[in-house]
């Protein structure tokens, strides 16, 4: 994964924190894909071919 991806899972945490919610990283990508699931297909190739 290169280093920009992984700040954004510093950045995404510290924006939970700052709501008083401590997250870890799997929550991350649990939400992650929990969001991707409710996509339309063509929704989902707009965000996954970027």
């Amino acid at each position: 994964m290169p280093e920009s991806e992984y700040s954004q899972f510093a950045a995404l945490k510290k924006k939970c924190l700052l709501t008083g919610i401590h997250v870890k990283k799997s929550e991350l990508l649990r939400a992650g894909l929990l969001c991707l699931s409710k996509l339309l297909g063509s929704e989902l190739v707009n965000v996954v071919g970027k």
